[in-house]
């Protein structure tokens, strides 16, 4: 008797690729933005993202109210790594909400 049994050992072996490499670049760049690793990313962790990714630092605060709009919350929430997951899901289909991503490096 076989103590292997077929798709256990690797469940992601037949899932799409696409959607596992996004789901961890997601998750990647989440963890990048959350410097203090308690699993929620504040306006100051966003902040310093945007810096990091060299958006201009006159520009940032329009771009955080436009993101925290998109996100309809208000700057003081902190965003979960589901929430955040969420959000991205909307980004494929609304251009400016991409726009946001693409700065935060997705």
């Amino acid at each position: 008797v076989s103590t292997q049994s077929t798709g256990e050992i690797h469940p992601n072996k037949h899932h799409s690729p696409h959607t596992n490499m996004a789901d961890s670049s997601v998750e990647a760049v989440f963890k990048r933005i959350d410097t203090n690793s308690d699993g929620k990313v504040g306006k100051g962790e966003l902040i310093e993202a945007l810096k990091r990714k060299h958006v201009p630092e006159d520009k940032i605060p329009a771009f955080i109210a436009k993101l925290y709009s998109k996100f309809g919350v208000d700057e003081t929430h902190e965003v979960t790594l589901d929430e955040f997951k969420g959000y991205f899901e909307k980004a494929k289909t609304d251009p400016e909400f991409a726009e946001v991503f693409k700065h935060l490096g997705l």
